[in-house]
């Protein structure tokens, strides 16, 4: 019976790169993360448009609200470009 050997065996990727399995799960982390910040950018322009009733409701300042909002999106850009090579 022939014994198996390591060297006679044929891979399909080279050494330090990703098996079509391991890049494959790599893609669906990257996407599902890329979907988290589409719903989380959603949710903060919602929240944008719907300011004034939320100013009235809070009974906070607008310029303090605005600034938070902005300092948001501006985190969520800023993910988007280092993660995904995405300038917002």
């Amino acid at each position: 019976m022939k014994k198996n050997n390591d060297d006679n065996v044929e891979t399909i990727t080279c050494s330090g790169e990703l098996t079509p399995l391991e890049q494959l799960m790599l893609d669906r982390e990257k996407q599902a993360h890329f979907s988290h910040l589409l719903v989380e950018t959603k949710a903060i322009i919602d929240g944008y448009a719907k300011l004034d009733d939320i100013v009235a409701t809070l009974d906070m300042d607008r310029d303090a609200l605005r600034d938070v909002t902005d300092k948001a999106l501006a985190t969520l850009a800023q993910e988007m470009q280092d993660i995904h090579g995405i300038s917002a």
